[in-house]
């Protein structure tokens, strides 16, 4: 499930921080790894226009549309939770992506991606 959220992120509060540029339609791939289990996370972006960007994000065979502002905390980044409720743990995983900004002179969208993971359930490799 993936929800928009707004405000600050404490260091203390995340695990890891990640920071990339994409340029348009260029894909960042993580493969996420808990218990047996082994998925995919993809997101890229296609359309920048007035502080706002389109970005796609398919994990777990479900795929989405956001539109994200570089200039609204309200609107600024998603969160996805990496395991299902099902696994019954009280405090899952879960990542948060946030634009920051988009570069005028390299036409590169800056992201940041957080890691919340309090019980250390999931691995992360970042593919190029």
């Amino acid at each position: 499930m993936l929800i928009l959220l707004g405000g600050r992120l404490d260091a203390q509060m995340y695990k890891l921080k990640y920071k990339f540029e994409l340029k348009k339609n260029q894909t960042q791939e993580i493969v996420v790894k808990y218990a047996s289990f082994k998925h995919l996370l993809r997101f890229r972006w296609t359309l920048f226009k007035g502080h706002r960007i389109v970005l796609f994000v398919t994990y777990r065979k479900n795929s989405n549309q956001y539109l994200l502002r570089d200039d609204d905390y309200n609107q600024n980044s998603i969160k996805l939770d990496l395991r299902s409720v099902a696994v019954g743990y009280n405090v899952l995983p879960y990542i948060i992506l946030q634009f920051k900004k988009f570069n005028e002179m390299t036409h590169k969208a800056i992201f940041f991606f957080y890691l919340f993971d309090k019980t250390d359930m999931v691995r992360l490799k970042f593919v190029k």
